[in-house]
Order: structure tokens, then C-alpha cells, then sequence
């Protein structure tokens, strides 16, 4: 019930509105019962201090959001006038999903999206799509938008700190602001640098995020992408590059109430993310003790290219190179471009059933394909990378 009617207030179209908007979120969040609490006093103290349960639903329009948002308000005064106006906005919202293009691939409804991107000409064109991917994603999130704020400064300044880059080069610029160690803290306390913002809103595929975190993917990839002149494109010695990480067991092992394992040699997949390899295995080594240091199962991947490239321009991968300068001392990332495909060669488990260590890793061997666009589009995605 709306907080004012516990101070004595009659029943209006305000209070109804509030309940609209009450009803309206516990739908979009049906596993979230009680947000408050079973205890009424406890509730209604809550709603009178003007708190409302978070609204975490991330695949929700923000019009949708907002207009809930708005039945929701603390002052009568600022909620929806009537149930008209309401159902106005919702018909509008409807209207914008409906046109949407619907997409039965994932790489498609990326392909989509990328493809509409313009590639940034200039710094500011950069920075601004840096600048809406960070709101926008700190809004679908329930972040602060001071915190948001706050990191694009920090990404802004750093970025400055390279200026003639900024001035010379939008692909050196976007590498820059790639391989930033800077942290945007969301709500719930955890961190993340903005390489894993743009890796997470390329996994999700949400719409309202998409088109300005493609710029950005653009930028990046006019470094990483080298069709017309692979004299540019670096080859990692001996043709292969490493990564490390953690992973589920059950996407390399059969395990009761899960499908079957997605990595298994000869599978042919797309990576949903850039993909950050290192030319050195100890990185990858090192990536792999922390993974098992918050007890994820530790795993090493050895990605190979075709061995011809060494040698004749003609077989260098197309869609991977080594980023030209980096914000981390000593780190030299070989940066796959997102839905890039690899061809699993061999997955090897540790000995006897033990448990993989760092030590002892899960070891998969990937075989990147030559040039994504010569792919099928509908190759499964890769769960986990």
C-alpha cells in the first residue's frame, strides 16, 4: 500500500498507482518474494523512509524501468496521473520491442548491430561512446550513476594521459582504454574494469546496450581486424598464444543434472567476447592459481594459428593482433575479436579422476579459424571462455 495511507491519506488514484506500480515490479521480478520481509511494521517503516525494492530486472526496457520507477514515487505528486497515461507509455514500450529485429543466432543479432556502428573517426567520438556504454550499463545494473560518472572521469583522464595517441590513432586509443586496470564499482560491491563491461554486454546481446558498446567494439577491432594488409597483423611464436582461467567442471565432464559437456575435441564454436591471450605461458599460469584461489577448477588454453602464416602473409588469421600499447606494464595482449571461431583440438583432464590443480590444470588446445567471415553463422556458442 502506497506510504501515505499510513499516515491517514484516503484512497486516490495516487495510492492506486503506487499499487500498480508495486504489483508491476513483484511480475517482473516473480523470484524475488518479500523484498522487505514477511513483517508489516518492517515494510511499512521502509516505504515511509521512501526505500523501494531494487529493480534488478536487466532485459527490461529502461522506459519500462522508469515508468515503474514513477508509480513508485515517494511524493504522490510525481507518480503517473492516470491509468490512461499509463497505458499509453506501456503501448508505446510494446511498439518499441515489436520493432526490434528479432534474431534466432546470436552472432546475427551481433552482426546486426556491429555492422550499423560507425567506426570512430576522433578521440571525442570514442570517448562518447565509452561514455553511454558506462552509463547505460551502470543503469541496466542498478549502479550508481555517480560511480558510473566517477569511472568515465577516471577512463577520461588516463586517456589523456596519452594524448597524442588520442590525436594519432582511435585503434591505439581504444587499446589504451582496453587493457585499463581502473575499477567501476557496482552496487552489490563487486568491481570490474571496463574490458569486462564490453566483454559482459557482448555476451548478453542486450539491445539497449549494443549500439553504442559496437563503436567501441569497432575502434578496438580496426586494430585487431587486418583483411586488407595482414603484413600488419603480428604472428605469435611458434603460431600459438595462451590463456588461463577457471571453469565449471560440467562443461568439460559429464555431471548429473547438467547437458552434456560443450568442450570436447572437434567442436566448432564462436568465443561471444574478445578474447585475451598472451604469448607467454606464465601469464596464462598466473591467471589460472587465482582462478583456483576462488575455487574455480583452474584450466590453461593453448589457442594455435595456421602454422603457413609464419611465413606467407596469405594464412595469417585475419581477426586476431597484438595490442599496440597498453595501459599494463610488461602485458602484451594477442586480443581475439568478438565471435571469433575456434575449432577445439584436444581436451586433457588431469590423470585418474584427481582433481584439476594449478599444478595440473585442464588443458584444452583451440584452433583458431582463419577468417571469421569465411564461418557458418550458426556455429554454437561457447558457454565459457
Amino acid at each position: 500500500m502506497a506510504p501515505e495511507l499510513h499516515d491517514g491519506a484516503a484512497m486516490s488514484v495516487s495510492t492506486d498507482m503506487f499499487s500498480f506500480g508495486m504489483m508491476s515490479w513483484q511480475v517482473l521480478h516473480p523470484g524475488q518474494l518479500q523484498p522487505f520481509g514477511p513483517n508489516a511494521m518492517t515494510i511499512m517503516r521502509q516505504l515511509d523512509r521512501g526505500e523501494r525494492p531494487a529493480f534488478t530486472r536487466a532485459d527490461a526496457p529502461p522506459a519500462l524501468k522508469h515508468l515503474v520507477a514513477r508509480c513508485l514515487a515517494h511524493d504522490p505528486s510525481q507518480r503517473p496521473s492516470s491509468m490512461w497515461h499509463v497505458h499509453g507509455e506501456l503501448k508505446a514500450i510494446l511498439q518499441q520491442l515489436l520493432a526490434q529485429p528479432a534474431f534466432s543466432l546470436p552472432f546475427a543479432k551481433f552482426d546486426h548491430y556491429y555492422s550499423a556502428a560507425p567506426l570512430p573517426q576522433f578521440a571525442h567520438e570514442l570517448l562518447a561512446a565509452v561514455q553511454k556504454t558506462i552509463f547505460k550499463f551502470c543503469d541496466k545494473c542498478n549502479g550508481e550513476q555517480a560511480e558510473a560518472l566517477r569511472f568515465f572521469k577516471a577512463l577520461e583522464l588516463e586517456a589523456f594521459t596519452h594524448a597524442k595517441d588520442l590525436v594519432d590513432s582511435v585503434a591505439v586509443s581504444a587499446g589504451l582504454i582496453w587493457t585499463s586496470q581502473l575499477l567501476l564499482t557496482l552496487r552489490d560491491g563487486r568491481t570490474v574494469e571496463f574490458c569486462g563491461v564490453l566483454n559482459r554486454i557482448l555476451r548478453q546481446l542486450d539491445d539497449d546496450l549494443l549500439p553504442d558498446a559496437c563503436i567501441v567494439v569497432r575502434a578496438i577491432n580496426s586494430m585487431c581486424v587486418m583483411r586488407h594488409d595482414p603484413s600488419n597483423l603480428k604472428y605469435p611464436p611458434g603460431g600459438v598464444s595462451y590463456r588461463g582461467g577457471g571453469m565449471p567442471l560440467h562443461h568439460v565432464l559429464q555431471v548429473a543434472g547438467h547437458p552434456p559437456p560443450f568442450f570436447v575435441a572437434g567442436r566448432k564454436y564462436r568465443i561471444p567476447m574478445f578474447l585475451a591471450t598472451s604469448f607467454n605461458p606464465q601469464v596464462a599460469e598466473n591467471f589460472s592459481v587465482m582462478a583456483a584461489q576462488r575455487g574455480d577448477p583452474p584450466v590453461i588454453w593453448t589457442i594455435k594459428v595456421d602454422a603457413r602464416g609464419e611465413a606467407q602473409l596469405l594464412y595469417r588469421c585475419k581477426h586476431v593482433n597484438q595490442v599496440a600499447k597498453t595501459n599494463v606494464a610488461g602485458e602484451f595482449e594477442f586480443l581475439y575479436a568478438p565471435y571469433s571461431v575456434g575449432t577445439i583440438e584436444s581436451v586433457t583432464m588431469p590423470p585418474a579422476g584427481a582433481a584439476p590443480t594449478p599444478a595440473c590444470p585442464i588443458r584444452i588446445v583451440v584452433v583458431a579459424a582463419l577468417d571469421n567471415k569465411d564461418e557458418p553463422q550458426d556455429l554454437p556458442i561457447a558457454p565459457w571462455a
